[in-house]
């Protein structure tokens, strides 16, 4: 008789048989499966009076096969766990970014704002929105109500078209404005709330042309019939938006600070910043005139007569902050005496009638010289008589 037994592939249950002529199948004597009989264990009849070959130990047989699988399986499970302890740290580097709402609406001072340090040094003309603070402010987040204000809208509908970023996703922005001999640069420092998608920006401008500038994906598109465009995302929280009347070059973009810091612009126009625009302004903006840029404004509002007063302005600082409703103050300093006079006139008889209070000032007879040139100018209002004063003065 032979010692090797042979089990059932389906049940696993001992296969013997002391038949001599076997059929091409056999059925399994536990699930009744048809087996070959290949599998099947001959039993040869000892000599007399010895018993034929004892059937296999069925229990012994299912310990062995656990012991086995146990042992795959605990094998496999410490080579699991060697690999994971082993990559633990790769594998955090490439964990997905948490989508975290920006901790920037604790920042009081306009010139902290991390937008702002990002701003290329040229700029002498700014103006910041933080739309996380008006959001967070009962007094102010009406205006972000649809339908939005009119002096926001397009520029929002221009910055959808171009990165896909919608009002929810913003933080704040910076805008600036610069003049060079071959025409005018707007740049925009965007930060969002969270991560945002570079993939979303290449989506919005698959027409572009897009390069890696500081490893990180830069794009440019024509503006025609004036000008091009560039967005570049700049930091995972940061994008850039630049547009040029004429084009952009490299230099635009090396103009532009690579991490946040101090902010190293103008120091005339950092010293309305510290100086003049309020530190809990939500809406600001300041300007310090240069030969370039009047040049530049004077031609472009040659269209418009009604803003001419605008040229008269050596410099101004203005803000906007919750305090009892919504308040304003605003700094205009006149190119001279003549101009200042003008300037104060023309908003002396401005006399808005959707507002609490208003009230212009200028300096007493004894102040002299470059202060005798400033124009204060005090608002209080709330949010909805503001959404109607801002859609009156568009019309």
């Amino acid at each position: 008789m032979t010692s090797d037994a042979s089990f059932c592939p389906f049940c696993n249950a001992p296969l013997a048989t002391d038949q001599s002529d076997l059929p091409e199948k056999l059925p399994c004597p536990r699930c009744g499966e048809a087996v070959s009989r290949d599998r099947w264990q001959r039993v040869v009849p000892s000599s007399a009076g010895q018993p034929a070959h004892a059937p296999v130990n069925l229990k012994t047989a299912k310990k062995n096969t656990f012991r086995w699988v146990m042992t795959i399986w605990l094998t496999m499970g410490a080579i699991a766990l060697a690999f994971a302890l082993y990559t633990k740290d790769f594998r955090r580097k490439n964990d997905p970014v948490p989508r975290k709402i920006s901790s920037t609406v604790e920042i009081a001072s306009p010139l902290d704002w991390p937008a702002l340090a990002q701003m290329p040094p040229k700029a002498r003309m700014l103006v910041g929105i933080h739309f996380e603070k008006l959001r967070q402010d009962a007094e102010t987040r009406e205006l972000l109500r649809k339908p939005l204000p009119e002096f926001l809208q397009p520029g929002l509908d221009l910055l959808k078209k171009w990165t896909r970023l919608k009002l929810d996703d913003l933080d704040h922005a910076v805008i600036g404005v610069s003049a060079e001999e071959k025409g005018i640069l707007v740049t925009a420092i965007v930060r969002t709330r969270y991560p945002y998608e570079p993939k979303e920006v290449s989506q919005a401008l698959v027409t572009s042309k897009s390069r890696l500038e500081r490893l990180r994906s830069y794009f440019q598109f024509s503006t025609a019939p004036l000008g091009e465009g560039g967005v570049w995302c700049l930091e995972e929280q940061t994008l850039v938006v630049l547009w040029h009347s004429a084009e952009l070059t490299r230099e635009h973009l090396e103009a532009i600070p690579a991490e946040v810091g101090p902010f190293k612009g103008n120091a005339d126009v950092r010293k309305l910043l510290e100086e003049r625009v309020p530190k809990t302004s939500m809406v600001w903006s300041a300007s310090q005139m240069d030969e370039k840029l009047r040049g530049w404004l004077q031609a472009m509002l040659a269209f418009q007569p009604r803003l001419g007063p605008i040229l008269k302005l050596d410099a101004h600082a203005a803000g906007m902050f919750s305090q009892e409703g919504i308040a304003g103050l605003g700094y205009f300093h006149g190119t001279d005496v003549k101009a200042t006079q003008e300037l104060a006139e023309i908003l002396r008889n401005l006399q808005p009638t959707l507002v609490k209070s208003y009230k212009v000032e200028t300096p007493p007879p004894e102040v002299q010289g470059a202060e005798a040139r400033w124009i204060t100018v005090q608002i209080r209002t709330d949010q909805s008589r503001l959404r109607q004063l801002l859609g009156d003065a568009k019309k």
